[in-house]
């Protein structure tokens, strides 16, 4: 099973009611055997506590924030401003935004879309998973 894994640097800043800087890792990965999606662990140190939060999504979003210059909606938003990438999620209990050097991104994407080119995504092996796992 082919895969691109990659580590990212940037910072992550929280708005709760106060804000809160600080460094942040991210560690991207994109697998041959589900094409449409991106995994992204961010991980840093809250209050001496390491921290790591778990996120999936689209891999068009990234294709678009790059193409359009920002991608998303809602909830989340993602923007490419050059030398860094904003991932923005917003909801009722504050907002982060984590900022990603956008070089790291970039070349995060390019290798999943040089492992599996935007559009010749082959989806039978994905769609066979989710039908297995559906049917128990």
């Amino acid at each position: 099973m082919a895969s691109v894994l990659l580590q990212v640097e940037g910072k992550i800043t929280m708005t709760n009611g106060t804000v809160q800087s600080t460094p942040v890792t991210a560690y991207f990965s994109y697998f041959e055997h589900d094409p449409l999606c991106v995994n992204v662990t961010f991980g840093w140190e809250h209050r001496g506590v390491s921290v790591e939060v778990d996120w999936e999504f689209g891999r068009d979003l990234l294709v678009e924030a790059f193409k359009d210059g920002s991608a998303g909606g809602g909830d989340v938003v993602i923007v490419d401003s050059g030398e860094w990438m904003s991932f923005c999620f917003f909801s009722p209990e504050g907002t982060a935004v984590i900022l990603l050097e956008g070089e790291g991104v970039s070349s995060f994407l390019e290798a999943a879309k040089e492992l599996v080119p935007v559009g010749e995504e082959d989806l039978s092996e994905a769609l066979d998973e989710e039908l297995a796992e559906i049917l128990g």
